[in-house]
């Protein structure tokens, strides 16, 4: 008796070949979003500790720096 062929190989789809963006992104965003809102919640943060983002910071520096 002959084996029957074996079935074709299907190629991976959108969602297997994103799966680290579809996931990882979305995660990152969620984390930037809860640090922005707990660095405005008073019981976390006082009012003197609170500091701006990051990149904004580092955008200002280089607009002083460069005058862009």
């Amino acid at each position: 008796m002959d084996k029957p062929p074996p079935p074709p190989k299907v190629k991976p789809g959108f969602f297997q070949n994103n799966k680290v963006f579809i996931i990882g992104i979305p995660a990152i965003v969620g984390l930037h979003y809860a640090w922005y809102r707990m660095q405005y919640d008073p019981r976390i943060v006082p009012e003197h500790q609170r500091q701006k983002f990051p990149l904004i910071r580092v955008g200002r520096m280089i607009k002083e720096k460069f005058g862009f």
